[in-house]
């Protein structure tokens, strides 16, 4: 595969990966709430602050795991890729920094866009940390 396709491949695969991953966990966190998704309403401040709390919890998990995945994804320059990610999360989060969805406080928007950023590099950083070497031979597992 040509490296142009495949860091495009890597970014994208990083991003559905986060965006399936956030959906997943904020329906299994909307369905964990005692109340349901009604409780998201505002009817119940201990509610919506836990269900922010979970929300902002998973986002930071699922934008690693993107950055990880574009860095692991990417021929060259991991960390790059996982950048190239976190620049698009920031890209997508001043779109929606204007419109908070009702009952989000109006801080909800700037920390999942600070984590969504900061998430995606620590993945990648903790693939580019964990690759060994250029020119360097693989590690051979220790035998007892």
């Amino acid at each position: 595969m040509r490296s142009i396709t495949r860091s495009a491949v890597a970014v994208i695969a990083g991003w559905l990966a986060m965006m399936l991953l956030v959906a997943a966990g904020t329906i299994t966190a909307a369905l964990l709430i005692p109340g349901g998704i009604s409780a998201m309403r505002g009817t119940a401040p201990a509610r919506l602050a836990a269900y922010l709390a979970a929300n902002l919890a998973v986002s930071l998990a699922a934008a690693m795991a993107g950055g990880g995945l574009a860095a692991r994804l990417a021929a060259k320059a991991p960390l790059a890729h996982a950048a190239v990610l976190a620049a698009a999360i920031g890209a997508m989060s001043v779109a929606y920094a204007g419109a908070p969805q009702p009952g989000q406080p109006g801080w909800y928007g700037a920390a999942i866009a600070v984590l969504g950023v900061a998430g995606a590099l620590a993945g990648g950083l903790v693939v580019q940390r964990r690759a060994p070497a250029a020119g360097s031979a693989p590690a051979r597992a220790r035998t007892i």
